[in-house]
């Protein structure tokens, strides 16, 4: 019987020797029984250099021998994977300087599979037919699809491991460009809002989401399109900390001004802009474009009126006034935060988050002391539910300046 071993190296390393996990629990605590599988496999049709694998397998560590340190290594990786069922005795050999793997073995790796189809469909680019395309179009999503996160992204400290990855994100960048422009051409939609939705979630923060607004502009789906845009940007800011770049949000503006509306009657259309009755009783939380628009107009009309408008950034520290590290305590802390502000201030104040530690309120015909009093009722329903942090506050009032 023919064996195989799949070996997933994009995201979190994997072995299975015909279906069944190979590498159990306590081999990962073993690094170097670890890292000597990953060359192993990555390297398994060409071999790798006795001096290289060294360099990776012992790194840095301090040992007089390290010719011998490697072959104590190897002679217990065989015996480890005789153990789950490795049927050659000499899976790891050594021949004139260079370590293989077994030919008796078959080995499927992701990032071999990858490599593949990218080359594969380099080789059909010059093909313009209607069928030369559909084809390539075909070879390029399976590449995509094969690139499933970071090649071994809990080992990217390590040099090799970071070229390789550097490496493998540029050829999937490539990838979901061609087959964009591919879609474009055969107008595939569908196909282009589920790739843009992949390469988002396994290339982050790479603007993939632009390719989503795309096919939901095309494709006509203006509600969805509406609801993304507000998703895109509250995620930057909420869950990444940052705000999307100027390049991004033109895109994206972009597509919003493409949106061709259907003429409708002006009942229909108040009904579908109408507010929930449920949230009128509190403030109006948007998201930051939204926000970032209706600041705007507020500052216009302190040109031509005197009523008073003010700007409140409130921002969660720890009991010292530092910023938390703790991801699922700073969660919790945000959303008690948000719900505070919504209870404090008027239903017609406007707030929004603005990354993962901050708020923006902005306030209308308010008085400068009725701004600490806001500060003060957010204090306390803030701390009726939180008894770790606090929250700092900047103030300033909003004019219209030339």
């Amino acid at each position: 019987m023919a064996h195989s071993i799949t070996v997933k190296m994009f995201g979190n390393f994997r072995m299975e020797l015909d279906g069944t996990p190979l590498v159990t629990e306590k081999m990962h605590r073993e690094s170097q029984f670890n890292r000597l599988m990953q060359m192993m496999m990555h390297y398994s049709k060409t071999g790798i250099a006795k001096e290289k694998l060294e360099e990776y397998v012992i790194g840095e560590k301090e040992m007089g021998a390290p010719h011998t340190a490697l072959r104590v290594i190897v002679y217990r990786a065989r015996q480890k994977l005789e153990q789950p069922g490795i049927p050659v005795k000499d899976c790891i050999y050594l021949e004139k300087g260079v370590y293989y793997w077994t030919k008796e073995i078959e080995v499927v790796e992701d990032a071999e599979l990858f490599q593949n189809y990218y080359d594969r469909a380099k080789e059909l680019k010059k093909e313009k037919d209607k069928s030369g395309i559909e084809k390539r179009l075909g070879i390029v999503l399976d590449a995509c699809y094969t690139y499933t996160g970071e090649f071994l992204s809990a080992y990217i400290s390590e040099p090799w491991a970071f070229q390789e990855a550097k490496k493998y994100r540029q050829m999937f960048g490539e990838c979901v460009m061609n087959a964009a422009e591919l879609l474009r051409q055969t107008k595939s939609w569908g196909e282009m809002e589920k790739l843009g939705r992949f390469a988002s979630q396994v290339d982050p923060l790479q603007e993939w989401e632009v390719l989503v607004m795309e096919a939901l502009v095309e494709s006509v789906q203006l509600d969805k399109a509406s609801c993304y845009y507000s998703e895109v940007t509250d995620y930057y800011l909420k869950e990444c900390g940052v705000y999307p770049s100027d390049r991004m949000m033109e895109t994206l503006n972009k597509y919003i001004k493409q949106m061709d509306h259907t003429v409708e009657i002006f009942e229909d259309i108040k009904e579908k802009i109408k507010e929930d009755d449920g949230e009128i009783r509190k403030g109006y939380e948007c998201s930051f474009p939204v926000f970032k628009g209706i600041y705007q107009q507020e500052v216009r009309m302190t040109e031509r009126t005197d009523r008073p408008v003010y700007l409140i950034l409130c921002t969660l520290v720890d009991e010292e006034g530092k910023q938390f590290g703790n991801e699922e305590e700073l969660k919790k802390l945000s959303e008690n935060l948000r719900d505070s502000i919504s209870r404090s201030i008027r239903k017609s104040d406007v707030y929004t988050q603005y990354g993962k530690l901050q708020y923006l309120i902005l306030l209308a015909n308010y008085e400068g002391d009725n701004c600490k009093l806001v500060q003060d009722s957010i204090n306390s329903n803030f701390m009726a539910t939180c008894k770790n942090g606090k929250v700092k506050y900047r103030v300033n009032s909003v004019k219209f300046e030339m």
